[in-house]
This record gives structure tokens, sequence and C-alpha cells, in this order.
């Protein structure tokens, strides 16, 4: 999972498509870090993103 971790001027992560699941490389992750910045920058222009978290993605046992 990849999300901002501290955005000052955007409170709804989730609305902004600031959260991306099911990462699988590192590719990946370069990718959903770039459409993060730049939808945060389309919703507000004047956000400061100081930080990107990365975590590892718990999958419920049933859905296995």
């Amino acid at each position: 999972m990849l999300k901002p971790g501290n955005i000052a001027f955007i409170s709804q992560r989730g609305a902004l498509g600031g959260v991306v699941l099911d990462i699988n490389c590192d590719k990946e992750v370069r990718e959903a870090y770039q459409k993060i910045i730049q939808r945060a920058k389309e919703y507000n222009p004047n956000a400061e993103i100081q930080s990107i978290t990365v975590q590892k993605m718990i999958k419920n046992k049933a859905t296995k």
C-alpha cells in the first residue's frame, strides 16, 4: 500500500486517489508514487507533500 504521509492541505486521501493497493513490484511503486504526486498537485497546487508511506498490505485469509 502506498499513501501520502503528511499532506497539510488535503484531508481526504481516498477521494484524491492517494491510496494505491495491490502493488507487486518496484516499477509499480514508482508509478504509483508519481500518480499520487500528480493527483495531489491537481487537487491542490499549493499542497506540500512531506512524505509518502509504503506499507505491506495484509491479506484476508478468506481471499487467498
